[in-house]
């Protein structure tokens, strides 16, 4: 199944399905934005559906933005995307 990813105000949306078959490359693309840019936001709610391996290579992308010294936010809600504590999941070491 297809992933999209669209740069947002300040953020990268991810929609449609995260699974086996793509998960590698939009980590391995958000590991490349990582150390260009530093710290990212990540909106990932509106996945449609999201499976095991994926959620095992985004584990993977937040240690490796944790060994950098970065930090990576997933926006894991849809309702206002701007910068809510309640709303954002923040990762960093």
């Amino acid at each position: 199944m297809p992933v999209w990813i669209k740069e947002k105000e300040g953020f990268f949306e991810v929609s449609g399905t995260m699974d086996t078959e793509n998960c590698f490359q939009v980590c391995k693309f958000f590991e490349i934005l990582l150390n260009m840019k530093g710290d990212l936001r990540i909106d990932i709610s509106k996945l449609e559906s999201l499976d095991m391996d994926s959620i095992r290579e985004l584990n993977t992308l937040v240690a490796v933005a944790a060994q950098e010294g970065s930090t990576i936010e997933f926006i894991t809600t849809r309702a206002n995307k701007k910068s809510s504590k309640k709303q954002i999941n923040r990762v960093s070491n």
